[in-house]
């Protein structure tokens, strides 16, 4: 039995191919858009192909939830399991945190779905938790920032923590805290903000030396600064909720919307099944057909040379003809007219006959 780079066998993918149409007709969703999605799950080595179609259920609760394409959900949810190493079983909690995201800060999941790549790379070398990112972002939201741009400026202050530069790791030794990708790591990104609101305040150039970019001094001066207590907040907001998924899951799908979506999902279904039934019969026909068509090949072309010669001369005979035809036409057309002539003159007379009697 043939497996897959990540080893998963044939067996495996044929099965997923049986329960995606069990799936499918659960979702508001083409079929075509989740089999895309789940395989670029599985490509991307987020998902296993035994748990693909468990993974395709929980991205689309979230779509639904979030008022996405089931494609973005997808994503979001694969490249979290990425980067944050987690599974298809968290996907739930995932979506809790995602939600929480959404109610406390000022974005949305399909904003989240587009943006939230942009520091998958940074936040992997850290080695910092979901929550932690999802709570920078929320409280940078809430200060005017945009989901877009929060999430590049978390990036880049993430890279510059990871690799300071000697002048800014030292400064933070002198201010009494470690500062580089060991402290990242063992500490957090909290651990981190509190490090910097508590030895640099609203020092703004000892924020420069330690965050030089612009974008990343950016994050540093909020998260540590104006944002500092809305992120604490929003970090244990997100961090333990739970339900979050769940609740605007229960909202969407009871849109009219969703509910006929689901109808004619169910429909295609059944029309899908019934070809997969009628495979065999379909295929035995198709071969006996192109079997047909190779034992007679000759006849056939045979066949179709005589034709197309008796309708050539049928066309040259029909040709010749036009002007007799035309001739036979005008002349009934003068007969028609003729004759409807004398009938209309006959009356005429009969009617003066009439009036003179």
């Amino acid at each position: 039995m043939s497996r897959s780079a990540r080893g998963d066998s044939t067996a495996d993918f044929q099965n997923f191919s049986k329960e995606t149409l069990k799936v499918f007709r659960e979702l508001p969703f083409a079929a075509a858009d989740v089999t895309k999605g789940v395989y670029q799950a599985i490509s991307s080595m987020a998902v296993s192909v035994e748990d693909a179609n468990n993974f395709a259920r929980q991205a689309a609760r979230g779509a639904m939830a979030g008022f996405a394409t089931f494609t973005e959900s997808a994503d979001l949810f694969s490249d979290i399991i990425n980067t944050f190493r987690l599974g298809v079983g968290d996907m739930e909690s995932i979506g809790d945190k995602l939600f929480e995201t959404v109610r406390v800060g000022k974005t949305t999941f399909r904003e989240l779905a587009k943006e939230l790549g942009v520091v998958s790379s940074a936040a992997k070398l850290a080695g910092i938790p979901l929550e932690e990112v999802l709570a920078a972002i929320s409280s940078m939201t809430t200060r005017g920032r945009t989901t877009a741009d929060a999430v590049l400026e978390i990036n880049r202050f993430l890279q510059r923590v990871i690799v300071p530069g000697k002048i800014a790791e030292e400064t933070a030794k002198k201010l009494g805290f470690e500062y580089n990708a060991a402290a990242l790591r063992a500490k957090g990104l909290t651990g981190i903000i509190k490090d910097l609101n508590e030895h640099v305040g609203n020092n703004v150039k000892l924020m420069k030396i330690l965050q030089p970019n612009y974008l990343g001094f950016r994050a540093a001066t909020m998260l540590a600064g104006t944002a500092f207590e809305k992120y604490l907040s929003d970090l244990e907001a997100i961090a333990h909720r739970v339900g979050g998924l769940e609740q605007a899951f229960k909202y969407a799908a009871d849109t009219v919307k969703v509910q006929s979506a689901i109808i004619g999902n169910e429909i295609k279904a059944q029309f899908i099944e019934a070809f997969v039934a009628a495979e065999p019969q379909i295929r035995q026909f198709l071969t006996s057909v192109k079997t047909y068509l190779a034992d007679n090949k000759n006849e056939l072309v045979r066949f179709g040379t005589e034709f197309l010669k008796t309708m050539m001369e049928a066309a040259k005979t029909l040709y010749r003809l036009l002007p007799l035809i035309a001739t036979v036409t005008k002349a009934l057309v003068l007969m028609w007219a003729g004759g409807t002539a004398l009938k209309f003159g006959g009356a005429v007379a009969k009617a003066g006959v009439a009036l003179v009697q």
